[in-house]
This record gives C-alpha cells, sequence and structure tokens, in this order.
C-alpha cells in the first residue's frame, strides 16, 4: 500500500470513528484557574489517569469499528460471491443454449447476465468497497471482482449480443448439407462475423490476461472456467492470422474448385513425393464438397501441353521430367509444380482449376493426432502416432511382399490411399469443437515450416496471402530471410524414400563488412536399408533398375541474393554442374547413387546477400527418417 493509501484509509477510519463514538454531553474545556491547580503532583497523576482513560476509549472505538468493519465487508463479500456465482450460472446457460441453438434461452440468460452484472457493479462502487480495496487483505478479491464485471459486461454487450442474430440465422446444426457437404456461405458467415469483432476480442483477452481472480477461484471452480475461456480467446486470435486465407479459399459465393495432390513421400521427391491419390474439393451454389480420389494418371493429363511453358533450364536441371506433369514435383518449387499440375487436370478434366493443395503422409498422422483414429477396409488402424510408418512403410511390405504381383499390389495399395484421404478429410470437415482450432493452427504452421503441407492459388493477389504464411514452399525469395535449399528426388523408380537419412548442418566462417555472411554447410546422406528388407520386398519397394539404392536427383541452392561455391563430396566420383534458376544459384548432380550402408558427406560454402539480416535456415525435401521407430 502507498503512502498516500494509507493516508486515506486512517482519514477515513478516523471519518467512520468520530460519526460512531460514543457521546456523553457536551465536553467543557477546564478553565485557566482550573489548570493552574492541577499543575502540582497529584493534579498530574489526574491527568494522566484521564488521558488513559481517553486512549482506551478511542482504542475501544477503533475496535469496534474495526469489528463492524469486517463483519460488513463479510456480509459485501458474500454478496459478492453470490453476484460472481450468479454470473457463472448465467454463463453456463448461455453456453448450453448455444450448443442447443436455442437463441430465445440464450437471449434470456444473456438479459439476467446483464442485470448481475450490473447488481455487482453497483455493489462494488460502495463507500465500504471502495475502501477493501485499499485493505491489503482483501485488494485482490475486490479488484477481481470489479475486473470480472467489467469483462462480463464487454462479453454480453460487444460479443455475444451480436452473435445472436448470426446464430438465428446460421445454427451449428446447419453446417453439414444434407448431401454430406459443408456449408460454405455459413463458414464465410462466421469468418466474416470474428474479423469484424477481433478487436474487441483482443481488448478482451488483455483484460483477461491482466486479471488474478485470487480468492474467486474458489467459487464453484471459477479457475477451471477461466483457463478454459483464456485457451478459447488465445485460439481466437492466433485464427486471426489466418482468416484472410481462408476466406479466400471460400471465395465470396462464386463457384471455385481446387485441386489435392496426396503426395508419397516413400518415393520422395524434391518438392514432397510422387501424386500417388489425387482428389478434388469444389464448392458449388454454396456447399462445400470434396471429390473422390483417384489414382493420378485417372486425374491428370499424363502428356504436358504447351501451356505449361516448359523451360529449356528445366529440361536440362530436371532431366525433362517436367513434361510429365504426375512427375512435376520433381522440381523444388511448389508453385511451379502446382501451375503444371492445375493446367494438366485442365487438360484431362475440361474445368479450370482456383488452386491446388498438397499433402505428405505426416499431415495424415498429424491430423489423426488431434481428430482421432481412421480404420481402412483392410483392418488397418491409423492413428497419431503410426499412421506414417503404416502407409510408407507397412502397407508395401504387406501388398509388395517378394513374388508378388505388382498389378494387384497397385490396385489395393491405390484404393487405401484413397480411402486414407477422404476419411481423413472426412474426419476435419466434421471438425465442431473450437479448441480444436489451436492444435490445427500448428499444425499448418508446422506444414508450412517442413514442406509436409503446400497451397497454390491461380489469382496472384489470394498467392501472396498463402507466400506471407509460408504454404507457398517455394524457392527463397527475401534476401532478409536466408534459405539454403537442399532438395532431393528419387529417380530409381521404388519406395526407397523410407529408408533415405538426410541431415544438414551450418557452421558461420564469417560476417563481412556489408552484412553478408559465409557459411560452411554439411550434408550427411546415408542409405539404411537392412538386408533382411531387402530380401523381404519386392522390386516395386527395392528399385526397380538398381535393387535396394537410393538413386536420384541433388539441387543445392544459394539463398535470395547469395551464392553457393566449393562443394566437396566423399564420392569424388560425383560432380556438379551449376545453374541459375528462378534467378537463384544452382548447383546440382541427377547422379547420385546411396547403395545399403553408403553415406555420403558434402560441404559446401553459402555466403548470403548483402544487408540486414536473419540467421541462415534450410529449406529441405522432408524425409521419414523420423517416423521409423514406432510399434
Amino acid at each position: 500500500m502507498s503512502d498516500q493509501e494509507k493516508r486515506d484509509t486512517l482519514d477515513e477510519i478516523k471519518l467512520l470513528t468520530d460519526k460512531q463514538a460514543p457521546h456523553h454531553g457536551r465536553h467543557e474545556t477546564p478553565s485557566m484557574g482550573d489548570e493552574e491547580k492541577g499543575r502540582g503532583k497529584t493534579g498530574g497523576k489526574k491527568k494522566n489517569k484521564k488521558r488513559g482513560k481517553c486512549t482506551r476509549a478511542v482504542l475501544i472505538a477503533v475496535c469496534v469499528l474495526i469489528l463492524a468493519f469486517l463483519f460488513g465487508g463479510l456480509q459485501l463479500t458474500r454478496g459478492m460471491r453470490a453476484s460472481v456465482s450468479a454470473l457463472k450460472t448465467d454463463a453456463k446457460t448461455v453456453i448450453s443454449a448455444v450448443k442447443a441453438e436455442n437463441a430465445d434461452q440464450a437471449e434470456t440468460a444473456l438479459q439476467r447476465m446483464a442485470k448481475h452484472t450490473e447488481e455487482l457493479q453497483s455493489s462494488l462502487d460502495t463507500p465500504l468497497w471502495r475502501l477493501m480495496r485499499k485493505i491489503p487483505g482483501l485488494r485482490r478479491e475486490a479488484v477481481s471482482a470489479r475486473r470480472l464485471a467489467e469483462l462480463t459486461e464487454q462479453v454480453n454487450t460487444r460479443l455475444l449480443q451480436p452473435y445472436m442474430p448470426l446464430m438465428r440465422e446460421y445454427p451449428i446444426s446447419s453446417l453439414k448439407t444434407e448431401d454430406g457437404g459443408t456449408n460454405a456461405a455459413m463458414l464465410r458467415a462466421y469468418l466474416d462475423f470474428l474479423q469484424a469483432h477481433m478487436t474487441d476480442i483482443r481488448d478482451m483477452n488483455d483484460v483477461l490476461a491482466g486479471v488474478d481472480f485470487g480468492l474467486l477461484g474458489n467459487i464453484g471452480k471459477i479457475n477451471t472456467t477461466i483457463d478454459s475461456v483464456k485457451e478459447l480467446m488465445s485460439a481466437v486470435i492466433e485464427v486471426e492470422t489466418y482468416l484472410p486465407l481462408a476466406k479466400a479459399f471460400l471465395g465470396e459465393g462464386e463457384d471455385r474448385l481446387y485441386v489435392f495432390a496426396a503426395q508419397n513421400s516413400a518415393e520422395i521427391r524434391a518438392s514432397g513425393g510422387f501424386p500417388g491419390s489425387v482428389g478434388t474439393i469444389r464448392i458449388k451454389d454454396g456447399v462445400l464438397q470434396l471429390g473422390d480420389f483417384q489414382p493420378v494418371n485417372q486425374v491428370l493429363q499424363f502428356h504436358g501441353s504447351w501451356e505449361a511453358q516448359i523451360t529449356s533450364t528445366e529440361n536440362v536441371i530436371f532431366a525433362g521430367w517436367l513434361n510429365e506433369p504426375r512427375d512435376a514435383d520433381y522440381c523444388p518449387d511448389f508453385e511451379r509444380v502446382a501451375q503444371i499440375w492445375a493446367i494438366a487436370y485442365k487438360d484431362k478434366n475440361g474445368e479450370r482449376v482456383d488452386g491446388v493443395l498438397s499433402s505428405t503422409p505426416v499431415i495424415i498422422q498429424r491430423l489423426l493426432g488431434i481428430l482421432g483414429e481412421i480404420e481402412l477396409s483392410d483392418g488397418t488402424v491409423l492413428n497419431g502416432e503410426n499412421a506414417t510408418k503404416a502407409l510408407e512403410y507397412d502397407m508395401y511390405y504387406r501388398y509388395f511382399p517378394a513374388g508378388s504381383d505388382r498389378h494387384e499390389g497397385n490396385r489395393m495399395t491405390d484404393a487405401l490411399f484413397a480411402e486414407t484421404a477422404e476419411k481423413t478429410m472426412e474426419k476435419l470437415n466434421g471438425i465442431k469443437d473450437p479448441k480444436h482450432a489451436g492444435a490445427l493452427l500448428r499444425l499448418l504452421r508446422d506444414g508450412a515450416a517442413d514442406r509436409t503441407l503446400m497451397l497454390w492459388f491461380t489469382d496472384e493477389q489470394e498467392q501472396e496471402l498463402v507466400r506471407a504464411l509460408g504454404l507457398d514452399c517455394g524457392l527463397n525469395r527475401e534476401p532478409d530471410k536466408p534459405e539454403a535449399g537442399i532438395y532431393f528426388s528419387l529417380s530409381n523408380p521404388g519406395r526407397m524414400g523410407w529408408f533415405l537419412d538426410m541431415d544438414a548442418q551450418k557452421q558461420l566462417l564469417e560476417t563481412h563488412e556489408d552484412g553478408s555472411k559465409t557459411y560452411e554447410i554439411t550434408l550427411r546422406m546415408a542409405n539404411v536399408i537392412t538386408t533382411e528388407e531387402l530380401n523381404a520386398g519386392s522390386s516395386y519397394i527395392t528399385g526397380v533398375q538398381i535393387r535396394g539404392c537410393v538413386g536420384g536427383f541433388l539441387h543445392l541452392f544459394a539463398p535470395a541474393g547469395g551464392t553457393i561455391s566449393d562443394i566437396e563430396c566423399s564420392d569424388t566420383n560425383v560432380r556438379f554442374e551449376r545453374q541459375n534458376y528462378h534467378e537463384l544459384e544452382l548447383q546440382y548432380h541427377l547422379g547420385i547413387r546411396l547403395y545399403q550402408d553408403d553415406v555420403l558427406t558434402f560441404r559446401y560454402t553459402v555466403t548470403t546477400a548483402p544487408g540486414e539480416q536473419e540467421d541462415l535456415r534450410f529449406s529441405m525435401t522432408p524425409t521419414l527418417q523420423n517416423y521409423r521407430n514406432v510399434e
């Protein structure tokens, strides 16, 4: 308590003491003569005795006052606690009414909440409560009650009441349509509401974060409720960053079509993996529908058209593979890959595509970790622990063992991959619980960071929203955020990507006067297939051309505005070619060979562009090495 608060408190106690002290008649001031007479020894004792009686009277009065104050404070505290409990009951009623989609009941509960909030605020404005706020032992509870009243009023008037018309027009039960689709118009309306009220939500979150609920935590486990509200508020605020992107994906009422490629990382490619199954996401007449996933050759034109404008440089550095659209992901720039896939879809199906979405099986595992397990028609159960290994290893050894019929295995695995994608999207499509928002946002961020989730819009302005969130998974564009690109593609047909280790480390060698930095990069690549695994699998797994060999293309990119040089390899037969692609320096080798137990080590130098910049990061093809040790 500050000195001023202490003085104010003492003044108020003195005022109350003066008002409550007993009076026994008018006090008479003694005459000068009387004073003179009482100056002797006997008179001094009488005077001290009289002063002692006066002091005791004051102390008794103060004690009475304190007891009266404490009793009054107790009564006020009980009243305040009753008001807080009533508010909690009102909140529960509102939540129940919203879940039951009973707008009338919700609005009635909101009116009661407003009444109880007003009562609580009125009680907190009394002189005794103002005094309690200055007493250390009671201050926390008084301030907490005040903040709770303010917060409740804000939530009621600025958020819940404006939400009621939206709830009436778009009840949650209308999210799913009769034909199994999703009400895209409803999603758009809710996103618009969130965006319009984000300032209010941030303000409320600031108030909530600054409140110590103190003794209020004992009222009906209110702390548990408050923690849930804090978690929800934080998730909603995180969503704000993604609102423009989500609204762009849904459009403004027009029909939209997206291609969704499920990439297979076991057949690893620079942009993820071979797109074994491809489906569609269609928004038509305000309804979002997930189309069936089918083998890539049934969805994309096999040979590319002139519209893709494959350049001579691309033909050289990717060995001509971009001319077959399904193999466009030999290119590490997903924006370019998606453009080629979109054109190939139009050539095959006669429909223009608004965007392309792509993911690897890692995303399936992460999604199931949030949404729960799924069971496939062959009895395989996929969850947040085993999905990647089950899809990228177990399934191949089950349907493509040594000596098996490749065509029958293809038929089975294509169907199971498609079923996996469809059932996972159905789970995602059925989300209603807001508590999943934070986890899904982390999934988006992680997917963008490790190139396991990618998105491309045909519209350039919309694509800028994707780039701002890192989901474009393109090549490095920003010199102040330098990335060293390390991308590998399997060219030996097979599923040997499961057995590839690829690890990179950096060491800062020098910071130059112009702000540029020079790093030494060490890249280690290894083939970890065992003899047992080599013998147990057919050539569909271990490679059609060279069994058990991880063979393919390695592309090493300099950061934007930087250089790459002095590449050394532990295999002296490996030689790199130099080229420029998308204004980036590139060195590449198209004949990497890693046989069983082979290890290749590369060391090279990267220098970033001049100017102020962040530390160098790696942009790498995502491998499966972290998902092997799963029972």
